[in-house]
């Protein structure tokens, strides 16, 4: 080759390859004008948050944090390295050794108790879960991005052609102000990352069917695993996961990428059913979406906190009318009320599909491509999550807890909702605007009067303590019954039997015959309740505080109890005290 065209040919690779930078400079300048704008907006409205988040910060354990108390005792087994260990037995369960293994579901108490180690269980239980409110805002919002695409209202405003607004920051401010969900991001409670493991899921389904990709279709399965690992209610996701699967492309691609996400599910829920069966001698298959179906004392009645049916015509009735509840504005606990006004887009979208869908003429069935099973699977998830919370009706005042943490997978119904009727045009894009408008305005009201049980100081009071210096000053740890006991395990892990104040007092009387239990504590304000009149015939051996605000221990039927209590007679401080005021509200 000659010298000139040896340089003849460098020189058009180097205008080749000048023109292939410049065609990919320019492509990422497209890209970055494109998403820098939302990007932007995504970030702003997360630091908005934020600065709620610091000033909101309650106390993450204590009066009126019961279930998070709960998992905190648990948590703390963990970060010791004693493994899933309680020193609460819950609603008659009737745990023979205390502290025991425990039946709740297992990823939240191990991730605080690992988290626990290196930065100290206390912060975690506040830190973790607000690290995780953010976490689950940005998959919220790729999986509303990709669920608007699919269903052709993704992008909601442009300036001079460039997206700004879509349905993915819609989406962000709906959960991310809703009261609920920002409280019980803030204290340790499963939410935060349930709802991770949730939209990970979706989004991952997503990208098994775009790519048929079987591993992809394995992080699905395992994904959803560890979101019913999390909260047994989302055992709706990985059943979810799979069934869309199923129905995905052609035969053969079904079944290897069903087939995987199966597995990867199996294999990860597999190791806590073994736990579970290395502790449980009859092993009821109800366990695992039921921690109460384990009863270690079958002598105790059951725990009576859901409505009773005399026919399945009753139980259907009471199921059909659940729906009402549950849109009605005028009533506490109910989706509005968690929601706003957006919640009523849902069955609209659902009515408008189903009319859609009948009067469509039915073609073959091809499978479902990546829109179409992204699309499905959020709705299976979302059925799967809430139906069976109408079933739940239960006999206190709540009622239904639609309007609860139980009820927060209602967001992918309002993703899948705005997504729908943004598409349908002017009229419905007009309906979207007026419904989220008044949705914002009372979701500010709401994020403005914040649950007031946070407010509650959550600290023991002076009473409390010097009742958990002398429970720590035995030399064995005492069994005690209570209705504080989760509280008082958090604290100081106290073990013992909870019982409410509502509970007959034959409840007292049966645990009493059936465990050996040490103590009995009793609050002033607690007199009146029945489940005192269960405590007839025992002595008082301890008081501690004076007023409202005294406890009353009461000696157990435990021999070591039994025992002692000679000697807690001949040395009671406050024998001659006052008598007890007249029982108003504690704290």
């Amino acid at each position: 080759m000659s010298v000139a065209r040896f340089f003849r040919v460098q020189g058009w690779a180097f205008i080749r390859l000048r023109e292939q930078l410049g065609s990919s400079m320019t492509q990422a300048q497209n890209l970055a004008r494109r998403i820098l704008p939302r990007v932007s907006l995504l970030v702003v409205l997360l630091l908005l948050l934020l600065v709620q988040k610091l000033a909101f910060n309650p106390e993450p354990i204590g009066v009126e944090r019961a279930d998070g108390s709960f998992y905190y005792q648990i948590a703390r087994h963990v970060s010791a390295g004693d493994g899933l260990l309680t020193d609460v037995s819950l609603y008659n369960k009737g745990l023979k050794q205390l502290p025991a293994p425990t039946t709740v579901y297992p990823l939240w108490p191990l991730v605080l108790g690992l988290s626990g180690r290196w930065m100290g269980l206390h912060r975690a239980a506040w830190l973790v879960p607000e690290i995780l409110f953010f976490v689950d805002l940005v998959l919220l919002y790729l999986l509303a991005n990709r669920i608007g695409a699919a269903l052709g209202g993704s992008t909601w405003l442009r300036f001079r052609g460039v997206p700004v607004l879509d349905l993915g920051h819609v989406a962000v401010l709906i959960l991310g102000t809703n009261a609920i969900f920002f409280v019980f991001t803030s204290v340790p409670w499963t939410e935060g990352l349930a709802f991770g493991f949730l939209f990970g899921a979706l989004l991952a389904v997503a990208e098994a069917v775009r790519r048929r990709s079987i591993a992809w279709a394995a992080v699905a399965g395992a994904v959803a695993g560890l979101a019913y690992l999390t909260r047994s209610q989302m055992i709706g996701v990985p059943l979810a996961v799979v069934s869309v699967l199923i129905l995905v492309g052609r035969e053969r691609s079904r079944g290897r990428l069903a087939g995987a996400a199966f597995a990867a599910s199996a294999a990860t829920i597999l190791p806590w059913i073994l736990y579970l069966a290395s502790f449980v001698t009859h092993f009821p298959p109800r366990m695992l979406v039921d921690f109460l179906a384990y009863r270690e004392t079958p002598q105790l009645p059951p725990y009576a906190g859901l409505v009773t049916y005399g026919s399945h015509g009753e139980r259907l009735a009471d199921w059909l009318g659940s729906f009402v509840y549950a849109f009605d504005p005028t009533l506490p606990l109910t989706y509005v009320s968690s929601f706003g006004a957006v919640v009523y887009l849902v069955p609209v979208t659902a009515g408008v599909a189903c009319w859609r869908s009948l009067r469509r003429p039915r073609a073959p069935h091809r499978g479902l491509d990546a829109r179409g099973a992204l699309v499905a699977a959020t709705v299976v998830a979302a059925l799967l999550c809430l139906l069976p919370l109408h079933a739940f009706h239960e006999t206190s005042g709540t009622l239904w807890r639609f309007g609860h943490r139980q009820g927060l997978p209602m967001v992918l119904g309002l993703v899948l909702a705005l997504g729908a009727c943004w598409s349908w045009g002017r009229k419905g894009r007009t309906l979207v605007i007026l419904v989220l408008g008044l949705t914002l305005w009372t979701q500010g009201e709401r994020m403005r009067r914040t649950p007031g049980w946070v407010r509650i100081p959550a600290q023991p009071t002076a009473a409390e303590l010097r009742m958990l210096d002398w429970l720590d000053a035995h030399p064995e740890p005492p069994l005690v019954l209570a209705t504080t006991t989760r509280e008082l395990a958090a604290w100081r892990g106290v073990t013992g039997h909870d019982i409410r104040c509502d509970w007959p007092e034959v409840h007292t009387r049966q645990l009493l015959r059936h465990l050996d239990i040490d103590y009995v504590m009793v609050y002033a304000d607690e007199q009146r309740c029945p489940f005192t009149r269960g405590l007839e015939g025992l002595a008082v051996v301890r008081r501690f505080g004076r007023g409202g605000n005294a406890i009353l221990v009461y000696q157990g039927n435990s021999p070591a109890s039994l025992a002692k209590a000679e000697v807690d007679h001949i040395e009671e401080v406050d024998r001659h005290a006052e008598r007890i005021e007249a029982p108003q509200e504690r704290r």
